[in-house]
C-alpha cells in the first residue's frame, strides 16, 4: 500500500554548483523551502539536456499553493 506524501517537486537544470539535500531556497522570496531530495539525470520530454528534480516537503495545503504560485514554469530558484 502506498501512503501519500507531503512532497512538492520540481523539475529543471542546474545552471551553476551543485544541488544537494538540506540546502535553502533564498529566492524566489517567499518560497521557504529546504530540498529533502535530488534525482539527477532525468530525461528532457522534449529531448533536450538533462534535467534535476528537487523534492521539498510541505507542512499543509496553503504552504503548497503559494508554492505553486511561485514555482512557475521559467523561474530560476537560487540555493544556498
Amino acid at each position: 500500500m502506498l501512503q501519500s506524501r507531503a512532497l512538492f517537486v520540481l523539475r529543471g537544470m542546474v545552471t551553476s554548483g551543485a544541488v544537494s539535500i538540506g540546502q535553502h531556497v533564498t529566492q524566489p522570496e517567499g518560497l521557504d523551502a529546504i530540498v529533502a531530495g535530488v534525482e539527477g539525470r532525468l530525461s528532457d520530454p522534449a529531448g533536450g539536456a538533462s534535467q534535476t528534480a528537487l523534492t521539498f516537503r510541505y507542512s499543509g495545503p496553503a504552504q503548497l499553493a503559494r508554492w505553486q504560485t511561485l514555482a512557475r514554469e521559467g523561474v530560476e530558484l537560487t540555493l544556498s
